[in-house]
């Protein structure tokens, strides 16, 4: 059985022009593979929840979490025959800023109901301070891996990730100023993921991704 492997399919998009949707044209989604879209959108107030769509597939809300002014949200979508599609994420109001990224998960479990079984565990937090974190349940095999997405009021989000974590991405937009980080740890049981970084409002969300590989028993 194949062993977790986590990659940017598209690296993270900003605009920060109004809006009530925005898209990743000509995605290239491969067969065989869990894909999770992730959105931030901001506003003066209440930012909405965002929808995610494409012409071939179903996107299925993980997890959101907000501040008052700036959320987080992860989809996934369970991908068994790819396809190059356009992915669009929908707001119900006018956004200010909003982020987009793309990432492709192999050697998860492909079961459930587009891709569930994938997920072991999804954690939200939000906070007002340095070095934000999120306190998962205890990981159920040392063999899954953690993802963390975190979206705060600084551009860039500016943060530093913890010894033995892959940063896949931190950036941010103005109006209002915005920042989203993205990090991940494979074959692991940390189960707090945490980013050193200034004070700031932040909402994150943690996940927990199960892997199809099994332990090896040696006979002798």
């Amino acid at each position: 059985m194949a062993q977790i492997a986590i990659t940017n399919q598209t690296a993270i998009s900003v605009s920060t022009a109004d809006g009530t949707n925005r898209n990743i044209s000509s995605a290239i989604l491969q067969s065989n593979s869990v894909y999770l879209f992730i959105v931030t959108n901001s506003k003066a107030s209440s930012p909405d929840i965002p929808t995610a769509t494409s012409p071939s597939f179903t996107w299925t809300q993980v997890a959101t979490e907000t501040t008052a002014t700036h959320r987080v949200t992860v989809f996934r979508a369970l991908v068994v025959s790819g396809a190059t599609e356009t992915i669009t994420a929908t707001f119900g109001a006018t956004y200010t800023g909003v982020s987009l990224q793309l990432i492709r998960v192999t050697g998860c479990v492909l079961t459930g109901t587009n891709g569930s079984d994938a997920i072991v565990q999804s954690v939200t937090d939000v906070g007002a301070g340095a070095d934000p974190a999120i306190t998962m349940a205890a990981i159920s095999s040392s063999r899954n891996s953690v993802m963390a997405f975190f979206a705060n009021n600084i551009n860039p989000f500016g943060s530093t990730e913890e010894a033995g974590w892959t940063l896949l991405g931190n950036t941010g937009y103005d109006t209002p100023a915005s920042g989203i980080t993205t990090t991940m740890r494979l074959n692991t049981t940390d189960n707090t993921p945490t980013v050193t970084a200034a004070s700031s409002d932040w909402a994150g969300i943690a996940i927990e991704i199960k892997s199809t590989a099994r332990r090896r028993i040696n006979i002798d």
